[in-house]
């Protein structure tokens, strides 16, 4: 149909002979515009779209009507930039008008501001294409996703819907067309599509860290070695650990562990760049449950005295301890009433502090404090002496240091009331670390009055110390101590009815091992009550050496065709699971364009304070660029070189910069620097500040 209004006058159509150029011409920057400069550089310098536009034929074609076009002014401005281009008497180009139609085309262009090249790059081709789209109405048609047919047929079938709305000079050039297929970790269906594209981003294989990591797993501690990316995140972590390990990504939980709590517990998003060489970081791996909540967990202990020497006349032999402190031992009664008036102002349970490995729980959303307990100390119990007594469920932050918000007490009173599971920041089991020895000694009384007593109250407090109580007696310890104390007002406590004489002492769980010298130093140390865990040196520790060398275009396309998990924040509604599920993805080519624009991602963007750019040197070749390998099995391979006819630089950072150009002509590669050109040696084309590749198929 003809075309209803025309913003601009077309053009006469007129075959005309292109010429021979000796050089490019430079570009006047019109106020941070070097970024265009050097865009509209390297798209003159492809042959075909400058012969398109010089010879006129694309008056024929520019389409008035559409309303995802610009009514043919990008068309016009690249047209009057390419004529005066390739003028060999024009001195100077300013491209005043084509920025102007690209304003009006994409707000964010206008004004003076610093902007991507790559992302003009991407708004100039869309405004030409729709300038002179053959198609002035598109037709519509359902997604096949879900067909059965062979996948080269739906090619087929998806590049004809793309070109029945998408048909013109730009999309004969530049199109190409992907295959893109999520598989569900779940069920491992897989779907699949196709859409076409205009210029491929690859990821840059990035500078690797190395770090050291502890497995925990139930049998032993494994010390490993991993690399990630220096600009990455935990994320990147936690996928290279699941690899390694050959284990479930999302139920693998990284801590940094330091004297047996935790220091920081990472999110997915946590930058790389803030972990030290001196962090214990430490994996942790779970079982999901249904309706249940993950919920950090540390041990507390409370050590008891293990001396068998009296604190009063220092004999050596059979000794009791202070049944409230714990902590200070006594041959008889008669030098547990004289020190009496010096110890009691001291005379308190010792303090609880972290010990063991901290870990997680999956605890269920109906929970009770019963529930809870018993699933915290099943837990933490593989790993500690069987002489720690359970003392009670405590809610804590994740250094061990006690918090009231929210306060179990009224939970573990009533065995019916569930748990706020939910508003839980951190679980802790406090033990006692009690000794065995043989059977108690008769309890000696300070007041005879209260000897009657005596012999109940002492019994209350073995039976809160004794390892195989329930859990669901929270601080029974205490109470009973604290009940034996009530028994003699104004009297030395009672002696507690364990003897410590004859029993070895128990020390704390092993610590973290910082480095696998530690941990082998802690491997072979054994504990009364339970030997130390073994510590196993994974293969990777000698294996993984960061990478920080030179990176291929080829390790860039390896990257881009190798699948990858989706985030959390990113997730996939699998079909037959009928649930949102972190799929892994993979891009491969199906069909490529004439001209092949390759957009190297150096720049990466969380928030202002992550945002960094990779000056990563990528060698790229000048001829004979073969992409085949990167084609889906079921395609029919590109098999034709390329070879490379222009490239945008960028020198600077995230925040300033400045764009060139490095074009080809006759032959011969020129630097263009705005309105500044001149020779460049092929020797300085392969730079840290390649940003946009352009080739051409042979």
């Amino acid at each position: 149909p003809a075309p209803a209004a025309a913003a601009a006058p077309a053009p006469t159509a007129v075959e005309a002979p292109v010429p021979l150029l000796a050089h490019p011409t430079g570009m006047a920057n019109v106020g941070n515009t070097c970024y265009m400069n050097a865009v509209l550089q390297c798209l003159a310098s492809c042959q075909d779209l400058r012969e398109y536009f010089m010879s006129g034929a694309y008056a024929k074609e520019l389409n008035f009507t559409n309303p995802l076009g610009s009514k043919g002014e990008i068309a016009l401005g690249f047209s009057k930039v390419v004529e005066r281009w390739a003028n060999p008497e024009t001195p100077i180009i300013i491209p005043k008008d084509l920025k102007r139609a690209l304003e009006r085309k994409k707000a964010e262009f206008r004004g003076f501001q610093q902007h991507d090249a790559h992302e003009l790059l991407e708004c100039l081709l869309d405004g030409l294409h729709e300038d002179v789209n053959r198609v002035h109405s598109k037709p519509y048609r359902a997604d096949d996703e879900g067909s059965e047919l062979p996948l080269a047929e739906r090619a087929a079938a998806a590049w004809d819907y793309h070109i029945a709305r998408n048909n013109s000079q730009i999309a004969d050039l530049f199109h190409g067309q992907y295959l893109s297929t999520l598989t569900c970790p779940e069920c491992a269906h897989s779907s699949t599509r196709f859409d076409p594209f205009t210029s491929i981003s690859l990821p840059l294989p990035p500078v690797t860290r190395r770090l050291q990591v502890q497995y925990v797993r139930p049998d032993a501690d494994v010390m490993l070695a991993v690399l990630v990316p220096e600009a990455g995140e935990i994320r990147d972590l936690r996928r290279a650990l699941a690899e390694t390990l050959e284990v479930k990504g999302n139920r693998l939980r990284i801590a940094e562990v330091f004297q047996s709590k935790f220091q920081r517990i990472f999110s997915d998003s946590f930058p790389i760049a803030k972990v030290l060489e001196s962090d214990v970081l430490v994996a942790f791996y779970f079982e999901f449950e249904a309706d249940a909540t993950v919920v950090p967990l540390l041990s507390l202990v409370r050590r008891q005295c293990n001396d068998g020497v009296c604190t009063t006349c220092n004999k050596v032999g059979p000794a009791r301890r202070c049944a409230r402190c714990l902590s200070t031992a006594y041959c008889c009664g008669e030098c547990q009433v004289k020190h009496w008036p010096q110890h009691k102002a001291k005379c308190r349970l010792p303090e609880a502090v972290p010990g063991g490995t901290p870990t997680f729980v999956a605890i269920p959303n109906t929970a009770t404090y019963k529930i809870a307990a018993k699933k915290c100390v099943q837990t933490l119990r593989p790993s500690l002496p069987a002489s720690y007594a359970f003392n009670g469920l405590r809610h804590v932050n994740n250094f061990g240091h006690l918090t009231n918000t929210p306060d179990l007490a009224p939970f573990a009173a009533d065995p019916a009331l569930a748990l706020p599971v939910d508003r839980l920041g951190c679980l802790a089991v406090e033990w006692l670390a009690t000794d065995p020895g043989p059977a108690p000694a008769p309890v000696v009384a300070a007041d005879p009055a209260a000897a009657a007593e005596a012999p109940s109250s002492a019994a209350a407090v073995s039976a809160a110390m004794d390892p195989a109580s329930s859990p669901a007696a929270p601080g029974a310890a205490a109470a009973a101590v604290a009940s034996a104390a009530a028994s003699e007002p104004g009297s030395p406590m009672l002696f507690s009815p364990q003897p410590t004489s004859t029993c070895a002492p128990v020390p704390l769980a092993s610590p973290v091992p910082s480095s696998p010298t530690a941990a082998a130093a802690t491997a072979g140390a054994g504990s009364s009550g339970g030997a130390a865990r073994p510590v196993i040196e994974h293969a990777s520790l000698t294996a993984a050496v960061a990478d920080t060398g030179t990176r291929g275009l080829h390790g860039a396309f390896a990257k881009f065709c190798t699948p990858e998990q989706l985030s959390a924040d990113n997730t996939w509604y699998c079909s037959k699971c009928k649930s949102h599920t972190e799929a892994t993805k993979q891009m491969m080519l199906f069909r490529a364009p004439r001209y092949l624009l390759i957009h190297l991602r150096r720049f990466s963007w969380r928030h202002v304070l992550l945002s960094a750019k990779l000056n990563t040197l990528v060698d790229f070749p000048l001829e004979g660029l073969d992409i085949s390998p990167y084609f889906a099995p079921q395609a029919t391979a590109c098999t034709s070189p390329y070879s490379l006819i222009g490239v945008v630089q960028h020198y600077g950072t995230l925040s300033g910069g400045h764009y060139t150009a490095a074009v080809r002509l006759n032959s011969t590669w020129h630097k263009c620097d705005d309105d500044i050109v001149r020779p460049l040696p092929d020797t300085e084309i392969a730079s840290a500040s390649a940003y946009i590749l352009v080739y051409k198929r042979d």
